[in-house]
C-alpha cells in the first residue's frame, strides 16, 4: 500500500512538471523580448522545482520513517510474544520442577509414617558415616522396636497399629534434632541416626525418647500405650563396622532390653 502510495506520488510529481514545463515554455514564447520577464519566469521556475523535490523528500522521508516505527512495532509485538512464551515456559519448568521433588520426596518417603524409607535412610546413613569418617566423629545408631504391635493389631484392627506407628514418628521427629536421621526399616522398626553423638549419650537420648512417649500416653484417650525398645551402636575411627554389623549390634542390644521387658511384663493395654 505504502509503495503505491510513493508511485503515485511520484507519478503527480512527474505530471506537474510537464505541465509547469509546458506553460513556462508557453510564456517563455509570449516573453521573446522581455528579458527580465524571463528573469522572473525562470526563477519561478526554479522555485517550482525546489518545492516540489522538497516535497517529494519529505514523503520519502516519512514513507522511511513510517516503515521504521512499523519495524520497532513489529519487533516489540514479537518481543513481547518472546516473553510470554517465555513465562510460560519458565512456569512449565517450575510445576516440573515441582513435580518431580513431589516423586522424589514419594520415593524416598515411607506413604505411611511420612519418615525416610529403609532405601533412602540407609543411603543418607552410608552418606553420614563417610562425613563423620573424614572429620574423625562419632555418631549413634539407634534401633527402634514398637513392643506388641502384633496384639494392638489382632485387638483393636490394623487401622490403630498405623495410628500407633505415625504417632511413634512423629513423637521421634519432635524429640530430636533436624540433623538427625529418621527412617522407617520395617514393619514395627525404626532406624535413628545421631550425628556428632556417642554412646556417652545414649542415656540422655534413651531418656529424652522415654519421656515424650511417657507424655504422649499420659494424653492419650487410646485403650494402648506406645512402648518401645531401643539398642545403640557407636561408629567412630575406632570402630569402623560395615552398616550392617552397626544395625545388627544395635538390634542386639535392643532385644536384650525387650527381653528384659518380657520377664517384668511390662503391658501395652491400659
Amino acid at each position: 500500500m505504502k509503495k503505491h502510495n510513493a508511485l503515485k506520488i511520484v507519478a503527480a510529481y512527474a505530471v506537474l512538471s510537464l505541465i509547469w514545463l509546458a506553460i513556462s515554455n508557453k510564456v517563455l514564447g509570449f516573453l521573446s523580448n522581455d528579458m527580465e520577464g524571463i528573469l522572473i519566469l525562470d526563477q519561478y521556475r526554479g522555485y517550482f522545482y525546489v518545492a516540489m523535490s522538497i516535497t517529494l523528500l519529505y514523503f520519502a522521508i516519512n514513507d522511511m520513517e513510517i516503515k521504521h516505527i512499523n519495524k520497532i512495532t513489529t519487533l516489540k509485538s514479537k518481543n513481547t510474544v518472546l516473553k510470554q512464551e517465555m513465562d510460560s515456559l519458565r512456569m512449565k519448568l517450575d510445576f516440573n520442577d515441582h513435580a518431580n521433588r513431589r516423586l522424589e520426596g514419594y520415593a524416598n518417603t515411607d506413604e505411611l509414617t511420612r519418615v525416610y524409607n529403609r532405601r533412602k535412610g540407609l543411603e543418607l546413613i552410608r552418606e553420614q558415616m563417610s562425613q563423620v569418617s573424614a572429620l574423625k566423629k562419632s555418631m549413634l545408631i539407634a534401633f527402634i522396636d514398637i513392643d506388641n504391635l502384633k496384639m494392638i493389631n489382632d485387638k483393636f484392627g490394623h487401622i490403630e497399629g498405623d495410628i500407633l506407628l505415625t504417632s511413634l514418628a512423629k513423637i521421634l521427629k519432635d524429640s530430636l534434632a533436624r540433623r538427625d536421621i529418621i527412617c522407617r526399616y520395617g514393619g514395627d522398626e525404626f532406624l535413628v541416626v545421631l550425628p556428632g553423638a556417642c554412646m556417652n549419650d545414649m542415656q540422655g537420648i534413651k531418656a529424652r525418647l522415654e519421656a515424650a512417649i511417657s507424655k504422649h500416653n499420659t494424653h492419650s484417650s487410646k485403650s494402648y500405650a506406645i512402648n518401645i525398645s531401643m539398642g545403640f551402636s557407636e561408629y567412630n575411627i575406632k570402630n569402623c563396622k560395615h552398616l550392617e554389623e552397626l544395625i545388627q549390634e544395635a538390634d542386639d542390644e535392643m532385644y536384650i532390653s525387650k527381653r528384659a521387658k518380657k520377664l517384668h511384663y511390662i503391658s501395652n493395654f491400659r
